[in-house]
């Protein structure tokens, strides 16, 4: 079964200041660019959601809240997430007074259907007395974590009536700015060996992804 990537992204937890990390904040602080109207900015039409700000030559964006800064890969790429991976370190440095709790760079992958192999492992004990109550499974998730370094890996396979989906987690706890930067600066040439590593053993296959001519 044949899989593609899906929702890369940087995740950093804390008390961030919204105030501060505005459009121009984050052109500047998270992607090193001092004039912000080189930037794309999309703005919510809800009025209540986070408004998103493009780095204008990488493919990555950048959102904030009061509990968490996320950078996305817009582009499911190692080379994406490491770019990804450099804005919070910027972040990071450049605000370093934000209390701050946890740090994770996410890899996942996603298929409209679940392989049949796969689809055995969902099965559980419980099934049976759920099944009794006479409703409809919507869906069905297995975890594991697993130690990574000085942080955890937290793997998640998944299945609803979108389709299935794996989800790679490297994930840190501390509220230390040193230890989060080390972390979002971890080799993503090991981290990406470890989930082609499991893809294998599950028996999937990757989607290539194509590439433009200038690598970008």
């Amino acid at each position: 079964m044949v899989i593609r990537p899906d929702d890369w992204s940087v995740v950093i937890a804390g008390r961030w200041n919204k105030a501060i990390l505005t459009p121009a904040g984050i052109a500047k602080r998270l992607f090193g660019i001092d004039e912000s109207n080189q930037i794309q900015v999309a703005v919510p039409l809800d009025g209540l959601s986070p408004y998103q700000v493009r780095h204008p030559l990488h493919d990555v964006v950048a959102m904030s809240d009061e509990s968490r800064l996320i950078i996305l890969a817009i582009r499911n790429t190692y080379e994406n997430l490491e770019h990804a991976m450099a804005a919070g370190v910027n972040a990071l440095s450049s605000l370093p007074d934000t209390p701050v709790t946890a740090a994770g760079f996410n890899v996942s992958y996603c298929c409209k259907d679940v392989p049949p192999d796969l689809a055995k492992l969902f099965k559980a004990d419980v099934d049976t007395p759920v099944a009794e109550l006479g409703k409809s499974v919507r869906s069905r998730s297995i975890s594991r974590s697993l130690g990574y370094e000085n942080g955890v890996l937290n793997i998640t396979l998944s299945w609803d009536d979108a389709g299935f989906k794996l989800q790679c987690n490297f994930n840190l706890d501390s509220k230390d700015d040193e230890e989060l930067k080390g972390w979002l600066q971890s080799p993503l040439a090991e981290a990406e060996k470890v989930v082609n590593q499991l893809v294998d053993k599950l028996e999937l296959e990757i989607e290539e992804v194509e590439h433009d001519d200038d690598g970008q």
